[in-house]
């Protein structure tokens, strides 16, 4: 019995590895296929992309043609959304919410279309041909999708009722794909930009009112200003003050003229008087000749001397 329960158990073990092994090689094989289709939707939409322009020959020529008569001006950006719906649906591979998102982006691109369509041409006698014909030849427009949702919608509901509901199918896929309330969020958004402008404006009030105060207080401690009061002049006013400041300048000048002279005669009064009188008196004169002139006979004895010659005898010869 101990062999049987052993070889069970071995078994068992080697089952277990060999699941383990086939599931790897499973997963491996899984990543490689992911992997393939994600390099060959890069290059169709690369390929789609070029084809927008007339890059990829006449394959490309009659494929862009084709996508442009099916979505009209969305064949610009169509290469982009294959190539992203591809990579998010490998990455969510298995996910039931992944699934809904596909769903209601390819929605979302279709509402557009036909948007796009309205507002580029919503006649609704057209055929369905002439709308993929359009936006074949020109490469605007929503294409043979856009345009069958249009004819639908405008006939059963006008065109404004039309642009009203796709508008609101968008942001029903815009809700869907981003998992958020949307209108909600943008509620509370505003409600909070509302906030902020109200504390921003109360907050501007208080600083005015202390910078009021601030100069109010300035202004009591401070002293009044000054207040000149300025008539009305005219030409004969203006010659009268002229005349009055000229005449006011010459007796200011007078004035400064006298003051100059009172102080010139003040100095000189003030200068001392000197006598050279006794430098001068003569010596021989004494206090009975003073003030007597001298003749000449006597300044000549003065000067020469007695040499024994009276001036009153006169030679003989002068005779």
């Amino acid at each position: 019995m101990a062999p049987k329960h052993k070889s069970r158990k071995t078994s068992a073990a080697q089952k277990k590895k060999n699941d383990a092994e086939k599931q790897s090689k499973v997963k491996e094989n899984g990543a490689i296929q992911d992997e393939i289709i994600l390099v060959i939707a890069l290059v169709v939409s690369i390929l789609l992309f070029l084809s927008n322009f007339n890059l990829s020959g006449r394959v490309g020529k009659i494929v862009s043609g084709f996508i442009f008569g099916l979505v009209g001006a969305q064949g610009y950006i169509l290469p982009f959304i294959i190539f992203l719906i591809t990579a998010f649906y490998i990455s969510n591979m298995g996910n039931k919410r992944a699934g809904r998102k596909i769903i209601s982006a390819i929605v979302f691109f279709i509402a557009l279309a036909a948007l796009i369509q309205l507002f580029t041409n919503a006649d609704t006698t057209l055929k369905i041909q002439d709308y993929y014909l359009n936006s074949y030849k020109n490469k605007n427009g929503g294409g043979i999708i856009g345009g069958i949702f249009v004819m639908i919608f405008c006939k059963l509901f006008e065109k404004v009722a039309t642009g009203i509901i796709l508008i609101a199918i968008m942001l029903i896929t815009i809700i869907i794909i981003t998992g958020k309330a949307i209108i909600t969020y943008l509620a509370n958004k505003g409600k909070s930009s509302f906030k902020e402008r109200m504390e921003y404006q109360r907050l501007r009030k208080e600083e005015k009112d202390e910078i009021a105060a601030e100069l109010k207080n300035y202004e009591e401690g401070r002293r009044p200003p000054k207040t000149f009061v300025i008539d009305k002049t005219t030409p004969t006013t203006l010659k009268e003050t002229q005349n009055v400041k000229s005449e006011s300048k010459d007796t200011e000048n007078i004035s400064k003229d006298k003051r100059f002279k009172k102080e010139k005669t003040s100095k000189e009064e003030e200068l001392p008087i000197l006598n050279f009188h006794h430098l001068f008196e003569e010596e021989y004169l004494g206090d009975e000749h003073k003030g007597v002139v001298p003749t000449y006979e006597e300044e000549l004895r003065l000067k020469f001397g007695n040499t024994g010659v009276e001036l009153d005898e006169k030679p003989d010869d002068i005779e």
